[in-house]
């Protein structure tokens, strides 16, 4: 279960994945707070690249999202991953989903221009009730 709107389109603003990591950890929405970051992976079973909406937050319309209108307006351009490189360097990274072009790349944890999160939970996990 994706939720429809995802943390730029909440919040009007680009988060970091420490602050995308957090936002999710805080989220209680539709009922429910058990939401996750996804897998880049898992990302891949709403990108739809027959889809080109121009619904992200400044509305470019040389930079359509693969994203059906289902969704909220207001979207971030790429979205924050739960996979991250566990190593001895302060910054780096973890994986992205662009929905621009379908692509996954691995980003600074600090980064933030035009990303956000969009969180997912599983159906098969007990559902916890605001």
């Amino acid at each position: 279960m994706w939720i429809r709107k995802d943390s730029y389109a909440d919040l009007g603003k680009c988060l970091n994945w420490h602050e995308a990591k957090v936002y999710v950890e805080n989220l209680a929405t539709e009922g429910y707070t058990d939401w996750r970051l996804p897998l880049v992976g898992e990302y891949g079973m709403i990108y739809d690249n027959t889809k080109e909406n121009n619904m992200s937050w400044n509305h470019n319309q040389e930079e359509l999202l693969a994203l059906s209108k289902q969704f909220a307006d207001g979207a971030a351009y790429w979205y924050w991953s739960a996979e991250y490189n566990e190593n001895d360097l302060e910054d780096c990274c973890a994986r992205t989903a662009y929905f621009v072009k379908g692509n996954a790349f691995w980003r600074n944890l600090s980064t933030c221009q035009n990303g956000g999160v969009r969180a997912i939970r599983d159906l098969n996990y007990r559902a916890a009730r605001i």
